[in-house]
């Protein structure tokens, strides 16, 4: 599930994209990514140390999300935990802002302004935005407030990424025959098929039929579809 989870969403991330699209030239590319791929993999290794640790200071730890701040109150003198706390919030700040601008920018750029309101102002776009920021930060406060854990509410973002996008945006790298109708069956089909099975399916860990496979699955099956049915209107 995991592979299913973490593979697509990594090759179709609008940060990596962006910053690949943006690169100087392929050589940049090629050393920038694997430079990447080489510091995730390390980084990799810290959160089961730091569990480790967590355990040696209580070995009746009531939850992994307390893991980190177990170890920082009492590993650290106190000023370098609080500072050190302090320097994880600040990331996770800026990691919520950068998700919400992306969020904010799609809804009002993307779909807005290019599909409902083609002749919108700058000023509707804006409220637009705001309205998209201001409505995405409650949600996600909300998501918050009712996921028990961090891997849950990530678990809900890579599946919704991976099922919505995975498809649409690897088949739009390789071909310009498929167009916006492709793109939003494969969603439309994909999401839909993501939130019947978490609701209808009990998931059997280890299994390979899961609610993210069967989304690709079926976001496969929407994209195709709508393709050959563009075409069998097209032709004469």
């Amino acid at each position: 599930m995991y592979l299913a989870l973490l593979g697509p969403a990594f090759i179709i991330s609008p940060g990596l994209l962006q910053k690949v699209y943006g690169a100087r030239d392929e050589r940049s590319i090629r050393i920038g990514l694997t430079a990447a791929g080489l510091a995730l993999m390390a980084f990799a290794a810290i959160p089961p140390v730091l569990g480790i640790l967590a355990h040696g200071y209580d070995p009746a730890l009531p939850s992994p999300e307390m893991a980190l701040p177990t170890i920082l109150m009492a590993g650290l003198p106190p000023a370098i935990g609080i500072l050190t706390l302090a320097a994880i919030l600040s990331a996770e700040m800026s990691s919520a802002d950068a998700v919400l601008f992306m969020l904010s920018t799609s809804l009002s750029k993307d779909l807005y302004r290019r599909f409902l309101n083609p002749s919108a102002t700058d000023q509707q776009t804006l409220r637009v935005t705001r309205t998209a920021a201001v409505a995405g930060g409650a949600a996600a406060t909300g998501l918050a407030l009712l996921l028990p854990t961090v891997i849950d509410s990530l678990t809900v973002f890579y599946s919704m990424l991976t099922v919505a996008l995975t498809i649409p945006v690897i088949v739009g790298l390789f071909s310009r025959r498929p167009g916006v109708p492709e793109a939003l069956c494969a969603i439309g089909a994909g999401t839909t098929a993501l939130i019947a099975a978490e609701l209808l399916l009990e998931s059997v860990p280890g299994s390979f039929l899961n609610p993210v496979t069967l989304g690709l699955a079926l976001s496969s099956v929407g994209f195709g579809a709508a393709y050959l049915g563009r075409r069998a209107m097209v032709r004469p």
